[in-house]
């Protein structure tokens, strides 16, 4: 049987430019959380230093699971 996922795109564009050295050491931060997280099928991040982007992909199990976040 196959199940549906439903993914999250997030950008950020901070005011002050973020380096990938900082950006890795918040989000080494977060991972407890998100591995706690049943509705979260995967979450992946990534940094843009040049653009000064950054964001996170969410893959949830469901709409509802989106929803709920």
């Amino acid at each position: 049987m196959t199940t549906e996922k439903k993914a999250v795109w997030v950008v950020f564009r901070p005011t002050e430019p973020v380096n990938l050295k900082k950006m890795r050491k918040m989000y080494m931060g977060s991972y407890p959380h998100f591995a706690d997280m049943a509705s979260l099928f995967s979450k992946t991040w990534w940094v843009d230093e040049a653009r000064n982007e950054w964001g996170a992909l969410y893959v949830f199990n469901s709409q509802q699971d989106v929803d709920a976040y």
